[in-house]
C-alpha cells in the first residue's frame, strides 16, 4: 500500500512526528533523518533517510525527504568536492520522481520535482519541458497551486507576460490566499513594481503576522530588491523568523537566513 507524505508534513509543521510515523516500518530512521535535516547535518540526514527508504520502499514521504536531504548536501559541496555534487543532484531528482510515483496526488512532491526541473541544469536532469508538464499536473489537483506553478514556469522561461496573467487568475480565484500574495509580491518586485509588491506584502503581514513564511518572504523580497530603506524592518522580520523558522523541505536553511541577516 502506498503511503503519501501529507500526514508527515502536517506532523512536522506541528512540531511532532511520532503519532504520524508510528505505523511505518522506517519510522525510526525517518525521524532521525529529519532531526539531522533541521540541524543542517545533511550527510547524517542522508544516511538515516537511506535506511528509512530501504526499510519501507513504498513510503513516498521517506523518498521525498531523502531527495531533499541529498539536494541540500549537494549544495554544501565546495572546491574539488563539487565534482560529487552532479551525481548527488541526479540522485535527488530520482528520489523526487520516486516519491511522485508512489503518491501522484501530493502537491508538495510534485512542486519539489517541478522546482528541480526549472532550476537544475540539463546535465543533472533539469528540464523546462518537464516542468511545464508538472505544472499541469499540479493544477489538476489544486487550482491555486497550479496557477502559481505555471507563473513560476513562465517567469523562469522568460515569459513575464504569461506569468503575470497566471497571477491575475490566481488573484481572481482567491485574492487573500497567502501563497498567492507572497508569490505575486516577489514577482512584482523582480519586475520593478515595488509599490504593488509592497501592497501585497503588507496585506499578507496584516493577515498572518506570525506566519514564518510571510516573515521570511517579505524580508527576502526587500533585501533582494535592495530596498535599503526597509532593511530595519527586514531585520526585525528575520529575527522573528529565526525564533520560529519554517519547517518544510523547501524552506531556506536557518544558516542561510542568519547570513542574510548579518549582511544587512
Amino acid at each position: 500500500m502506498m503511503r503519501g507524505c501529507s500526514l508527515g508534513l502536517i506532523a512536522l509543521a506541528l512540531g511532532g512526528l511520532s503519532w504520524a510515523l508510528a505505523s511505518t516500518p522506517g519510522a525510526e530512521h525517518l525521524e532521525e533523518g529529519l532531526r539531522h535535516y533541521w540541524a543542517e547535518e545533511y550527510g547524517k540526514a542522508v544516511t538515516a533517510l537511506e535506511k528509512a527508504v530501504s526499510a519501507d520502499p513504498e513510503d513516498s514521504m521517506s523518498a521525498f525527504w531523502l531527495g531533499s536531504a541529498i539536494g541540500r548536501r549537494a549544495e554544501q559541496m565546495t572546491g574539488l568536492r563539487r565534482l560529487t555534487a552532479l551525481p548527488m543532484a541526479r540522485k535527488s531528482r530520482e528520489m523526487f520522481e520516486k516519491s511522485v510515483a508512489l503518491d501522484p496526488s501530493n502537491v508538495e512532491t510534485l512542486t519539489a520535482l517541478q522546482d528541480f526541473n526549472l532550476n537544475a541544469p540539463g546535465i543533472v536532469g533539469g528540464s523546462r519541458k518537464e516542468a511545464g508538464a508538472l505544472a499541469g499536473r499540479i493544477e489538476a489537483i489544486d487550482e491555486m497551486r497550479g496557477l502559481l506553478a505555471w507563473a513560476d514556469y513562465f517567469e523562469k522561461t522568460g515569459d513575464a507576460e504569461s506569468a503575470g496573467e497566471r497571477y491575475a487568475m490566481a488573484e481572481e480565484l482567491d485574492p487573500d490566499a497567502i501563497e498567492y500574495l507572497l508569490g505575486h509580491a516577489g514577482f512584482l518586485a523582480r519586475q520593478g513594481s515595488t509599490a504593488a509588491s509592497d501592497a501585497l506584502l503588507e496585506q499578507a503581514l496584516a493577515a498572518e503576522p506570525s506566519n514564518p513564511a510571510v516573515l521570511l518572504a517579505a524580508a527576502q523580497t526587500w533585501i533582494r530588491a535592495k530596498r535599503r530603506s526597509l532593511y530595519p524592518w527586514a531585520k526585525q522580520l528575520l529575527e522573528r523568523y529565526l525564533a520560529n523558522p519554517l519547517q518544510k523541505p523547501s524552506a531556506e536553511p536557518v544558516s542561510h537566513v542568519r547570513k542574510l541577516l548579518k549582511g544587512i
